[in-house]
């Protein structure tokens, strides 16, 4: 078992494991061979007898992060073959470090944080844009070093696009108090994600597990999807001062070849009740652009089930598409 980070002469290891496992070429596509680095404490890789890297777990320090008022260390980036003795020295490896920094609590998967790749999903049946493949073992393989559920996720699907609501009288109250709406600018994406993260710090701030991340990290990440995205799929919204008070981020489904789906991302307003029902408007905008698109579904993903039985949202007739749990561990 060795210890590495990015700059280290070993690190590349860290990403070699993934050749070790028997990935697709689209699940190979969902993961990452480099390493989350804010919040990065340390990397871990566990090598076989021969020397190759079998097994690997990021350990990140995310000093805002709190559960249950314990001092919490997050655990990601995990990959390994089906082995309980190779994944036990990972987890054994990670809470002798955690504990030596006085850590109380781990998390897992987590990249740091929420805003980085967390969750595993009870199924992969159906891969949709967004979501990272993992091993079916790796569910169990974090059961077994004793993680129990801290959180529950689902995505949610709308075969049956249709105007289900009228929000007509709605936008236009807000319209007589000076709320716009227009598409996201690729012109000027930088300041427009700028823009996007201050109304994002305000808006999940009472999330589930929520902290913040550096404005200049939040911009590096969403700059690397502009590729994948469509000025017409962003809607931004903004009250008579030009303040962005709401907005809503879709995006095509590019790993579906057969039908031709939207998947809504993020949904997100400034919480002054003012502005309540401003979502509700910029889902049935984009509802109404799907329809016209002649999209077959639209896939509202990674929505946070509060503890209550899973409310799939009556608006759009949707149905449970995927369910996805959120591991943590006393230490």
């Amino acid at each position: 078992l060795i210890e590495t980070i990015p700059g280290d002469d070993n690190f590349r290891i860290y990403s070699d494991v993934l050749r070790h496992l028997d990935y697709s070429p689209l699940q190979l596509k969902t993961k990452s061979t480099a390493i989350e680095n804010e919040f990065l404490h340390t990397g871990l890789v566990a090598l076989d007898d021969f020397g190759n890297p079998v097994g690997r777990l990021a350990i990140y320090n995310n000093t805002h992060l709190k559960y249950n008022n314990l001092k919490t260390f997050t655990v990601g980036g995990y990959e390994c073959i089906n082995d309980l003795k190779v994944s036990k020295l990972l987890f054994d490896k990670a809470i002798e470090i955690s504990k030596l920094n006085n850590v109380e609590y781990l998390i897992g998967p987590m990249n740091g944080s929420s805003w980085y790749d967390y969750r595993y999903s009870d199924n992969y049946d159906e891969l949709f844009f967004s979501e990272v493949f993992h091993k079916d073992y790796y569910i169990n393989h974090f059961i077994l070093n004793e993680f129990n559920v801290i959180g529950r996720y689902y995505s949610s699907i709308d075969e049956n696009l249709e105007i289900k609501h009228n929000t007509i009288e709605r936008e236009k109250e807000l319209a007589d108090v000076g709320v716009t709406f227009r598409n996201i600018d690729f012109k000027n994406y930088e300041k427009e994600l700028e823009l996007i993260y201050d109304l994002c710090e305000v808006a999940f701030i009472n999330n589930f597990l929520f902290t913040p991340i550096s404005k200049q990290a939040f911009i590096e990440k969403y700059k690397s999807l502009i590729h994948f995205l469509k000025e017409e799929l962003i809607i931004l919204a903004f009250d008579k001062s030009g303040n962005l008070i709401g907005f809503i981020l879709s995006f095509d489904d590019i790993y579906s070849n057969t039908n031709k789906r939207l998947i809504v991302k993020t949904l997100a307003r400034h919480p002054d009740r003012k502005w309540m029902g401003l979502g509700n408007i910029l889902s049935d905008k984009i509802q109404r652009l799907a329809i016209e698109k002649h999209y077959h579904a639209i896939i509202h993903s990674f929505m946070y089930n509060e503890g209550n039985s899973v409310n799939l949202s009556k608006k759009y007739s949707t149905k449970l598409f995927k369910n996805y749990n959120l591991y943590g561990k006393e230490i």
